[in-house]
């Protein structure tokens, strides 16, 4: 966790940063009270510490990274954010055009870019924001189909930890041979890496808000 976070803070994408929170926040809501305390209580210990000594080793890098974080809230002071904004009037008019069927992959947008490395006027046919994205090429329709899909992999994650949490007839048989103990670490082993998957997915579809 502490390797991949690592390199998730150190893109300085704050789409990733943003993900990450907000799977740690749904991952919160699966972990009993009594332990969510204490995880919660550690977590502000390591973030505060870390703060700490980010702005003691690398003050440079500590004001950098506390004004990426500013800029969620202020996005025109922030170059690569007005693009995603300057984005946002093509992308509507494009879907204004084929707002149900959309206009196919491949369909190109322009728009006005003030990135240094980037400046001026940029036809992409790939943009930041994803399910807007969507709906440029495959309309509201394709949108639909994508979201039921997303939700369809919710609903058969969390049915099968409804299911992990039961013993049922075939299990039960599968007790007589094996100790209890070493079946509630397979039952535990197979539960968390089901809550991991989609934890990771909920963090995924946040950071696609923004990106591509």
């Amino acid at each position: 966790f502490i390797l991949f976070s690592a390199t998730t803070i150190l893109s300085f994408s704050r789409s990733l940063w943003l993900g990450l929170a907000a799977g740690i926040v749904f991952s919160l809501f699966h972990i009993p009270f009594r332990k969510l305390i204490r995880v919660v209580a550690l977590g502000a210990m390591i973030i505060l510490a870390s703060s700490v000594l980010l702005y003691a080793i690398a003050p440079a890098t500590f004001n950098a990274s506390k004004e990426r974080l500013l800029s969620i809230t202020q996005p025109t002071k922030e170059k690569a954010a007005t693009n995603r904004i300057n984005l946002l009037g093509p992308v509507q008019e494009k879907i204004n055009r084929h707002s149900v069927i959309g206009n196919g992959f491949g369909t190109t947008i322009e728009y006005e870019s003030v990135t240094p490395e980037k400046q001026g006027t940029l036809r992409v046919y790939l943009v930041e924001w994803t399910y807007l994205d969507i709906i440029v090429k495959m309309g509201m329709i394709g949108f639909v189909v994508y979201a039921i899909l997303l939700l369809f992999i919710f609903r058969e994650g969390y049915r099968f930890l409804r299911l992990s949490i039961s013993i049922n007839p075939k299990e039960k048989d599968v007790l007589k041979e094996i100790h209890l103990t070493e079946y509630n670490k397979l039952k535990e082993s197979r539960y968390l890496i089901v809550i991991s998957l989609l934890v990771a997915l909920f963090g995924f579809l946040i950071v696609n808000i923004t990106t591509p």
